[in-house]
């Protein structure tokens, strides 16, 4: 794995010396390129493929967490690539045809871009339009609560319909053409937050 690093050295007013260290002023160094991005799509494109064969797919997602938490000290340096990488993974759980495993492993990668970019800057770059609404709906109810091994889609999910709700919209409206057995999206949303 190759890294562009600078060097950054301490600089004392009194002196030049790099020995005074009574400061606990030292060498450091960091990252200026996010030089693995080509990698991280790569992770997410081949997920599909190898989402059914454990091994392959936890370590795929080991080298995965490996790469985006060397980030976690400059997150900023992913951000000329988060748009293509939300793009990637919600590819995969926007797509109804898709299994829900894959659905998991796919919400996992996100989980560890929101814990290392944050989920406010992700938050913003996550598609945020009425049509979203449902889809998320669809995907919470579908959760089983009791089952801890994918918590990472539940907190996902909860993040995207948080965006999602903030939008102006007459929720009536996406409730026009249903049943009357049928519960209104209110009445979804409602049951999935208490």
């Amino acid at each position: 794995m190759q890294h562009h690093l600078r060097m950054v050295l301490p600089v004392n007013s009194m002196s030049d010396s790099l020995d005074d260290t009574s400061e606990g002023v030292g060498l450091g160094c960091c990252l200026v390129l996010f030089t693995e991005w080509k990698q991280i799509i790569d992770f997410i494109d081949e997920l599909p493929e190898i989402y059914s064969n454990e091994s392959q797919s936890e370590n795929s997602y080991e080298k995965f967490k490996y790469i985006l938490t060397q980030y976690t000290e400059q997150p900023h340096l992913i951000d000329p690539y988060l748009c293509e990488i939300l793009g990637k993974i919600l590819s995969i759980v926007r797509d109804t045809s898709k299994p829900s495993l894959l659905k998991h492993k796919a919400f996992r990668y996100l989980f560890l871009v929101v814990s290392v970019r944050g989920y406010k800057v992700v938050l913003q770059n996550l598609p945020h339009e009425v049509s979203d609404l449902e889809k998320v709906l669809k995907m919470l109810e579908e959760q089983n609560e009791s089952d801890h091994d994918s918590w990472e889609t539940r907190y996902c999910l909860l993040l995207w319909l948080s965006i999602i709700v903030i939008i102006p919209f007459d929720m009536c409206k996406l409730d026009g053409t249903m049943h009357i057995e049928c519960k209104t999206t209110l009445q979804r949303f409602l049951k999935i937050h208490f």
